[in-house]
């Protein structure tokens, strides 16, 4: 079993890294040089470096892309701890559908690391689901969108529920793929204020207002763009000094 592999299998076991065996502590050390050694040769070859969290199957090219599930150029990172990179090193950080996976105090935490790695001038871009969509989902009056994003969801995930009721589908979204804490656009920027970033623009999936962040997300891949769009919230932050 290769060392990709290995780490496959041991962070299936326990998603957020908490390596306890003899193994398991090996293989951090040898992910942790693996990464060290690709991130000097990345800052070599990028003088504007930039930085995603939580690739998943979206390495961006250009990025210095990093997961909890390492691949061919993809390093470990938990984005529960300090981010292993130094203070004022990237002119972009980017993360999509990552910040709900983790609860309120982590996430703050971890934008507040974002932060520290920016320079001065840099910018975080967040994507991540929106908790108003889904209260939006609730409303008595509801758009065609909305209607058939309500049976696409229940068809999909919960097709065993009976009738295409919201409620169903509200609590699908809380309780599946380990979501922890979904903002709205209040509580993000909330969040991002209290990291230190003193500028903000909310921006539609694949747009922004910097070209260098145009075309970013790959949520939409994997579910019908439109319904992406309607789910998806996204922030960025500006480092000013």
């Amino acid at each position: 079993m290769g060392v990709k592999d290995y780490a496959r299998s041991i962070l299936s076991l326990n998603p957020w890294g908490v390596l306890q065996s003899a193994k398991a502590a090996a293989l951090q050390r040898r992910l942790t040089a693996s990464r060290e050694a690709a991130f000097r040769a990345y800052q070599a070859a990028h003088p504007s470096a930039r930085l995603q969290i939580g690739t998943g199957t979206n390495p961006l090219p250009g990025w210095f892309n990093t997961d909890l599930m390492t691949a061919d150029g993809i390093f470990f990172v938990d984005a529960r701890e300090p981010l292993p990179f130094p203070s004022r090193c990237f002119e972009y950080v980017f993360s999509e559908h990552l910040l709900e996976h983790v609860n309120w105090e982590d996430g703050c935490r971890f934008l507040a690391e974002c932060y520290r790695v920016l320079k001065p001038g840099g910018t975080l871009r967040v994507a991540t689901p929106n908790l108003r969509f889904l209260v939006d989902l609730c409303a008595a009056e509801k758009t065609e969108l909305q209607e058939r994003y309500i049976r696409w969801s229940i068809d999909r995930f919960v097709p065993d529920r009976g009738p295409n009721l919201e409620g169903f589908v509200v609590n699908n979204f809380f309780y599946s793929w380990g979501h922890r804490f979904v903002y709205d656009p209040d509580t993000l920027a909330r969040a991002f204020e209290q990291a230190g970033f003193q500028a903000q623009r909310e921006c539609r999936v694949g747009e922004s207002g910097d070209a260098n962040l145009h075309g970013l997300e790959a949520h939409g891949r994997h579910i019908p763009s439109e319904y992406n769009e309607l789910e998806t919230l996204i922030i960025e932050g500006v480092r000013l000094n």
